[in-house]
Order: structure tokens, then sequence, then C-alpha cells
């Protein structure tokens, strides 16, 4: 029997819950267009649209913490590395999770530090 991939989508959705049930002040960043029905496409606003910026933010402990949501074979863009490194350079925490439990591990090392 075949193994069926896990998507993005789906392992966002259980690390948000995750973080949820466990009382964490965490959100999904909406960075995504909007549908215009009259031109049938999707519209991006380029001045609030921030390229490359992380799916999940989360606020821990004074914390700010940006969770890049990858499946088992995504890999960043450009643009997520730049984010990445922007986030870093101003003193905050950036990781990338193919699971709850690189979630998990991430906070427990934010915690040790």
């Amino acid at each position: 029997m075949a193994k069926l991939a896990v998507t993005e989508k789906q392992v966002e959705t259980s690390i948000i819950r995750w973080l949820e049930v466990n009382g964490y002040f965490a959100f999904k960043v909406e960075n995504g267009g909007t549908f215009d029905q009259k031109r049938n496409t999707f519209r991006f606003n380029h001045r609030t649209r921030i390229r490359g910026i992380a799916d999940i933010y989360l606020l821990y402990n004074g914390r700010s913490i940006w969770i890049e949501v990858k499946s088992e074979v995504g890999k960043q863009s450009i643009y997520q590395m730049a984010f990445e490194k922007l986030v870093k350079e101003n003193g905050g925490y950036y990781f990338l999770a193919r699971s709850i439990a690189d979630v998990e591990g991430a906070l427990l090392a934010i915690e040790g530090i």
C-alpha cells in the first residue's frame, strides 16, 4: 500500500491546532490575495503583502517566533530565506516545521536559551 503524502496545509492546520490546544498565542499569517469576481482572478495589495513571510506567528514568553511550514520535501524560497534572515537579525526566532514534533523541539530549544 502506497503512503499518502501529507500536504503543507495539513501540517500547518495540525500545528495551529496543537498550539491552540496547548495554550499558545499563535495565528496563521494570511498573506494571500483577494479574489476579484469581476476579473475572475486574485488581486494582491503589494503595499501590505510581504513576500516570504512565515506561515505562523507565535508570541511566547515575550519572544517573537515565526514558523515556516513545509512538507517532507518542501524547500524555502529565496524570499523565505530573506525573511528568516531579517527576523534573526532583529532578535526574533524563526524555524522550519514539517511536523508538530519539530515545533515541540524548537520551543524546547528556545526555552533553554
